[in-house]
């Protein structure tokens, strides 16, 4: 029977099997979708073999975040919101006592950093996934698989950043993104 039958008949009865029923029937439409979506893209991918621009144009459709209901926000509407809700902050605290700041004592601070080395960068670059960012220039996959190569240079522009208390203005940047839960609230 099908999930919206089962549920009509749950709505209809309201009974503790009628229920059971619907959720047992539901949760197997859910499976079943779910290994259909899976064997799609299984063999989408499969059909791109040695075509690395059939593959990259699926996979470009698959990796790319939805826009859903708030690509029709605009800028404007953002920083409404974000002033809105700094303002309600603000008016909820105007009458708050400042807050009472303790400094606190750290027994091993920063300026004992103990120096990167190459061999630390190469473990590191070997063991992280391969991931990527908007941001970074160069893709993942390269970088890893010349790690050995990049690691020494790697290694001295961390530690000429450690040593000069700097970090580039390019490293400070990130990307937002709303939710729709949000954008909505």
């Amino acid at each position: 029977m099908a999930v919206t039958m089962l549920e009509k008949t749950y709505r209809w009865r309201r009974s503790t099997q009628s229920i059971h029923v619907w959720r047992v029937q539901f949760s197997q439409q859910r499976v079943l979708f779910q290994q259909k979506y899976i064997n799609h893209w299984s063999c989408t991918i499969d059909s791109c073999h040695g075509n690395s621009k059939a593959l990259s144009s699926k996979l470009r459709v698959l990796l790319q975040p939805e826009l859903g209901s708030c690509s029709h926000l605009i800028a404007g509407e953002h920083a409404h919101y974000f002033v809105a809700k700094i303002d309600g902050i603000r008016a909820l605290t105007a009458t708050s006592l400042p807050p009472n700041i303790i400094d606190r004592f750290v027994s091993e601070p920063l300026v004992d950093l103990r120096p990167a080395t190459a061999d630390e960068v190469a473990s590191i670059l070997k063991r992280s996934d391969p991931k990527q960012c908007l941001l970074d220039a160069a893709p993942t996959w390269p970088i890893k698989h010349v790690g050995d190569f990049l690691a020494p240079v790697i290694a001295r522009m961390c530690n000429a950043s450690f040593n000069q208390v700097k970090l580039p203005d390019r490293s400070k940047k990130a990307i937002v993104r709303v939710t729709a839960e949000k954008a909505n609230a």
